[in-house]
């Protein structure tokens, strides 16, 4: 890989986990929260780090909301009153915390693209809010990977049948799943997403469809990241 876009840097363990298996790899990341962005950018010199928060619309601003006690951060108010973090479940503490919203400017994945270039990889984990980053792209990459979130089933399959429809065809999810390594289709990880794993397999949007049919939205347990080529 030459080029990757890692949307939602956080502290940068994606890319770094990018920089270990390509060495020569440039790497365009983007962190809404201000803090995250002025504590990590210019500690690695192959990620160009970017204070903006990736959304469907450029030149915006949109509120972004910062969870001080734990540092979970994220452009989705769904996220804030009905995630894991918020409503709790079966393994997380229901932590609150979202008390303020901050306003952000915005960029979309075309825009980036039209910039920087094709990347090889895409990676979206923005809190609940890859919908609307993936709602910003309108042309196929080589290979995609976003969070996937069993409180959001939803919003995920809303995201597959938007990359269908740019060309994406086939779909592979690696993740935890409460019921265990159970599903032919998927692949089971006691990590979740374990930064650059790609999922053992990848099937038809159909078949994929039908793998996660068993999520139960009101459990909040299982997790992953899905996987697009």
């Amino acid at each position: 890989m030459k080029l990757v876009f890692d949307i939602g840097y956080n502290h940068g363990e994606f890319s770094r986990a990018v920089l270990e298996k390509h060495e020569k790899c440039n790497i365009i990341a983007l962190e809404a929260n201000e803090l995250l962005y002025l504590n990590q950018v210019g500690t690695i010199p192959e990620v160009t780090l970017i204070n903006s928060l990736v959304s469907n619309e450029d030149g915006t601003e949109k509120e972004f909301y910062i969870n001080y006690q734990d540092g979970i951060s994220t452009a989705s108010k769904d996220f804030t009153e009905n995630s894991r973090f918020a409503a709790g479940s079966k393994y997380v503490y229901n932590t609150g915390g979202w008390d303020t919203a901050v306003q952000v400017n915005t960029v979309t994945l075309d825009s980036i693209i039209s910039k920087y270039g094709v990347p090889d990889l895409i990676k979206v984990d923005v809190e609940g809010y890859e919908r609307t980053v993936l709602d910003g792209l309108s042309k196929k990459v080589p290979l995609l990977c976003f969070e996937f979130h069993e409180e959001f089933t939803l919003d995920g399959i809303a995201c597959l049948d938007h990359l269908d429809s740019i060309g994406f065809s086939e779909f592979g999810l690696i993740g935890f799943f409460d019921e265990g390594d159970i599903f032919d289709n998927l692949t089971y990880s006691s990590e979740g997403d374990p930064y650059m794993t790609e999922p053992e397999r990848f099937i038809s949007l159909c078949d994929m469809k039908e793998a996660i049919s068993l999520f139960d939205p009101q459990r909040r347990v299982n997790y992953g990241m899905m996987y697009a080529r």
